[in-house]
Order: structure tokens, then C-alpha cells, then sequence
């Protein structure tokens, strides 16, 4: 079987012919190590009977919201025999690394680093060395950028009030990009209300034709990819989920609600000015507190993991993970769809099969069957080499 890289969004996963090894993103470990540095050098400014003296004392709450790295690997990319791509979020910065997997030190090298938007789905060609990337500039919206490799320069392809997002090249048409939009719904006030089910388009470079391919008011449709036969390959799930809530224990719970976050509001306020909780024992807090990881958000949707693992366990399909079942990995041909394995979140095309991922497990599926090769205490992305034809000299658009 052909590589595989798939990621938990803090460390790469590379299955090569039955091996697997993990890598680490350098500069994420590297930005971590100077901001750690930064941290401890600052220490005696805010420490010691001088800075009580002079009012410079500093917070627990306060020293970690200085320092603080959010840093994600978005998303990763085969690139050939010894390499990988992959595009990472790292505080308020953006961009794109070559990774070699052989090297020591000195392995990685910057494509692309911007302050422009966050580069999050993707698609790399190993053809022509093309990669195709969201960009997301706000909130709201997301534009798609087309990116030479050697170069490091990048051109806008799509705008608007859309989130425009999990490109791909198409592997049958030269020059075509597939991707799923989601159109942003505003008020009378231009105040923005909620996205429209996903849509899937196709973009071709060589015309400058933009065309709507699926959408429906039932179904989203994310992620398309096209095979060598123009078979059209997706995750399809509900436009909207079914509210799983019970109202009236919603209603019975809204005193609780209100009370805890009276309280919460009051520990924090105790924290910050005091840096010691409201009973003076125990660790604050506010250091070291983990997000929640039985929430999460996956393609724009919360994830209640436990009540999910649970709702699964209703179905015969031992596959299943936290991935809502609703989720479908589906195959269009002709018009017609082929559901292919339920609770998906990522998925690429392989040869001869597909390689697809429930959060935890990582499953090849080819003619009918499925086998599981790889798992993790999460795995949200997947990705085998991209080979597409060329798409010609992007900056002559």
C-alpha cells in the first residue's frame, strides 16, 4: 500500500509499506522552547521584594496569557518519497512547511508564512508541485489560493461571503479544482445569521468557469474529490443535525446554569487580581486548565464525543467512533450516490481504494470491504499523494 500521513493536529502519523513513525512539527517545538525561554526570563521582573515595591507583580492569569501558544497542524500532505506538507496556525500567524522525514535537524522548510488568514484544508500535487489551500481572512469567510511551491507566492482564486474550503485537484481534468462552499446568511441588518448546506463547485483554471456540481437543502456536501474516472467521492451529512436536547430538562436546568456562571464569573475575578482562588488552597485554576476534549469541533460542528460514543453504540456498525453516524462517505457516479462507510470525518483516494477515518481508526476501503490498517487517540485528517495532471503556470491567470 502507498503512504499514508494522517495527523491529530499536534504531531504527523506516516504509514509506509506496513512501518509507522510520528514526527513533530519543528517550529511549533522550536516557537514552544522560545516562548518557554521568554517566560523564565522575565521572571525576576516580576518577582522578589523590587517589583512588590513597585507594583510589577504578575498574575499567574497574567504571565499565561503572555505567553500562551495556540499552535495547530491543520492539515498534511505526502510529498514524494521523504517529505511532507503541512499547513499550521501558530498564535495569530499562518503557513505552509516542507518537512523531511529522514533529517535530524535543519529538516523543515518555509513555503509560505503570512499574517493574511489562517491556511487550514488543503490539497498538494506531486506533478506539478501545485498546492491549493483555504484561506481564511475573518470569521466568516474563506477564500481559496493557489500556491507555487518553489516560488512561494499564492493568488487568490474565489471571494465572497462564503467559507470556501477542502480543495482538491481534480486527478481526471487538468486544471480543475473541486471544493464544498457554504454561503453566508445575513439579516436585513447585514448581520450574519447562520451558512447555507455546503455546495460543491468546480473550478477550472483554464477557463476561469465556475460551476455548482451537487447541493441540496438536505445535505451538506464537504470535501469533494474526483478519481480518474470522474467518479465524484464526498462526505455527505445533514444539513442541519437533529436537536438531540431535552427541552424540559433544558428548562429545569437554567437555575443551575445561571447560578454556576455567577459563580464561575466571581472566580476569576478573585484570580485575576489575587492570582489564589476564592478558598486560598489548592492550584489555581486558571493555570494549565485543558480545553474540554469531550467537546470538540469538527468541520464547523460541536462534537459531544461521550454522548455521541454513545448514541453509536445503538447501531450494529462496530466502526463507529464519536463522528455522528449521519455522517456518510458517498460516491457519485452518474448522478447516483453510493453510500461507502458511516461516521467519517476525512478521507483520500488510494490505489484501488479509498482511505478514510473515523477520528480514532483509519480503515482502507476497496471493493465492498474494510479493513482497519492504523489508529489514534485521534486522527481528524488523511492523506495519501495526490497525483493530478499539470495545472499549467498559475500566475499567468
Amino acid at each position: 500500500m502507498e503512504k499514508i500521513v494522517f495527523s491529530d493536529g499536534d504531531s504527523i502519523r506516516v504509514l509506509d509499506e506496513g512501518e509507522e513513525g510520528t514526527y513533530a512539527s519543528q517550529y511549533i517545538a522550536d516557537y514552544r522552547e522560545r516562548m518557554r525561554r521568554m517566560v523564565k526570563n522575565k521572571e525576576w521582573k516580576h518577582s522578589g521584594m523590587g517589583a512588590m515595591f513597585r507594583g510589577d507583580t504578575m498574575s499567574e492569569v497574567g504571565m499565561d496569557s503572555e505567553t500562551r501558544v495556540d499552535a495547530y497542524i491543520n492539515s498534511v500532505h505526502a510529498a514524494g518519497e521523504d517529505k511532507v506538507l503541512y499547513t499550521f496556525t501558530v498564535n495569530q500567524t499562518s503557513g505552509v512547511i516542507e518537512k523531511t522525514l529522514s533529517a535530524k535537524k535543519d529538516g523543515e522548510r518555509f513555503i509560505l508564512h503570512t499574517n493574511d488568514g489562517e491556511l487550514l484544508s488543503s490539497d498538494y500535487n506531486v506533478t506539478d508541485g501545485k498546492f491549493v489551500a483555504e484561506l481564511k481572512r475573518g470569521e466568516i469567510s474563506s477564500d481559496l489560493v493557489l500556491l507555487d511551491t518553489e516560488r512561494g507566492d499564492y493568488v487568490s482564486i474565489t471571494d465572497g461571503d462564503s467559507r470556501d474550503e477542502n480543495p482538491s485537484f481534480s486527478k481526471k481534468r487538468p486544471g480543475v479544482i473541486l471544493y464544498d462552499s457554504l454561503a453566508a446568511g445575513r439579516n436585513a441588518r447585514g448581520e450574519f445569521v447562520e451558512y447555507a448546506p455546503a455546495a460543491v463547485y468546480e473550478y477550472d483554471l483554464n477557463t476561469l468557469d465556475l460551476k455548482e456540481i451537487r447541493a441540496s437543502e438536505k445535505y451538506s456536501y464537504i470535501k469533494p474529490v474526483e478519481d480518474e474516472n470522474g467518479d465524484i467521492y464526498c462526505i455527505r451529512k445533514p444539513a442541519k443535525e437533529r436537536d438531540r436536547h431535552n427541552p424540559v430538562v433544558e428548562i429545569l436546568l437554567i437555575p443551575y446554569r445561571l447560578l454556576m456562571a455567577i459563580v464561575n464569573f466571581i472566580q476569576i475575578f478573585v484570580v485575576f487580581f489575587t492570582g489564589k482562588t476564592m478558598t486560598g488552597g489548592g492550584n489555581n485554576p486558571a493555570k494549565g486548565r485543558d480545553t474540554d476534549s469531550r467537546q470538540m469541533i469538527i468541520r464547523g460542528n460541536v462534537i459531544e464525543v461521550d454522548k455521541e460514543i454513545a448514541r453509536n453504540k445503538k447501531f450494529k456498525d462496530k466502526d463507529l467512533a464519536f463522528i455522528p453516524a449521519s455522517w456518510k462517505l458517498v460516491r457519485i457516479r452518474g448522478g447516483e450516490e453510493e453510500e461507502m462507510k458511516s461516521g467519517i470525518c476525512d478521507f483520500s483516494l488510494a490505489e484501488g481504494g479509498v482511505v478514510c477515518t473515523n477520528g480514532r481508526k483509519v480503515f482502507f476501503l476497496k471493493e465492498g470491504k474494510s479493513e482497519k490498517i492504523a489508529e489514534g487517540e485521534l486522527v481528524l485528517n488523511v492523506a495519501t499523494v495526490t497525483r493530478a495532471p499539470e495545472s499549467g503556470d498559475l500566475f499567468d491567470l
